[in-house]
């Protein structure tokens, strides 16, 4: 095969990866299972060859951030293995002017600084844009500070200054390090379960309250603030939703189907998730809780005795 023909089926599979990837959007996959998905879409591409990484490490993590960078974001590790949160994709880039498009979604580029998106104001047409990071805002508009990775190392860090002092002096040297966060959540998670649904609901009115004072430091009307505050309010609901439908959807036990050539892994039927495992659909549970919004969590229904067992509430 000549060079050129290597290329041309190099992005053909490309493509077909991409297209088996937003399949899963929403989802977190650990590494080794990106490159069963990959194996099983493409299963004569050469993962060491395209990437040029011949030998020892690094080959799928190469591949993942210069192919599909904008749809697999690295978010932690599990053990040696490391996870990414797979996003949608972003609309093809308008080179005129450098947006993105015309009409983003607010709560997905607000709060993931890993897609080098940056929110864009046109106070013409009273609309927000969005364009990448590295490309010049246009004339007429005006730029909303994006978050960066250590804005959330100080959400975090005001989460401890509302924490029982047991939590804080566990997590204030995990917060320290480099990487802290799938350690800070895990923490959180298995020792904390309360407080870990309580981060989350903090992380989401905090991340709303930085993208309202950062659209009054950019100078928009606060009419409009108001607006796109309600509207990102909406976005992160319907995000949130959709991502655990999709976790209900997906098991580790999937059966592979045709797609093509190709074979992806299935989602189970409603009969399967029946027999669902009770603490799987507790995590789920935990999962809802921790991106509902607090009105929301105070319409939760919970049987006394639940809240007795719990040490929440004295027994008459």
């Amino acid at each position: 095969m000549s060079l050129n023909e290597n290329a041309n089926a190099n992005d053909s599979d490309v493509s077909r990866i991409r297209e088996a990837l937003r399949r899963y959007a929403g989802l977190e996959k650990t590494g080794s299972q990106l490159k069963s998905l990959i194996e099983a879409v493409c299963p004569d591409f050469n993962l060491r060859e395209a990437t040029g990484i011949l030998v020892g490490p690094g080959a799928l993590t190469k591949f993942l951030a210069t192919e599909v960078a904008d749809l697999v974001q690295p978010i932690g590790k599990r053990g040696g293995d490391p996870i990414y949160l797979i996003h949608e994709s972003p609309a093809s880039t308008d080179d005129s002017d450098g947006r993105v498009e015309k009409n983003p979604d607010l709560w997905s580029i607000f709060s993931s600084p890993s897609l080098r998106q940056q929110l864009i104001y046109s106070p013409s047409e009273k609309r927000m844009h969005s364009k990448f990071i590295d490309s010049p805002t246009p004339d007429g508009y005006l730029a909303i500070k994006p978050l960066e990775k250590e804005d959330f190392r100080e959400i975090s860090r005001k989460f401890l200054e509302i924490a029982p002092k047991e939590i804080s002096n566990l997590l204030e040297e995990v917060l320290e390090r480099e990487n802290y966060y799938t350690e800070w959540t895990s923490i959180l998670r298995s020792q904390f379960p309360l407080y870990y649904q309580r981060w989350g609901i903090f992380r989401v009115g905090t991340i709303k309250e930085l993208f309202r004072e950062n659209m009054r430091a950019s100078g928009l009307p606060e009419a409009e603030i108001q607006q796109f505050v309600s509207r990102m309010e909406a976005e992160q609901v319907r995000a949130f939703r959709e991502r655990v439908s999709r976790m209900v959807q997906t098991t580790q036990a999937e059966r592979p189907i045709e797609m093509g050539a190709a074979k992806v892994p299935a989602r189970p039927s409603r009969a399967a998730l029946s027999e669902q495992p009770v603490h799987d659909l507790r995590s789920v549970a935990r999962a809802a809780i921790e991106h509902m919004a607090i009105e929301d969590v105070r319409r939760i229904a919970i049987p006394l005795g639940v809240l007795i067992d719990a040490g929440l509430l004295r027994q008459p």
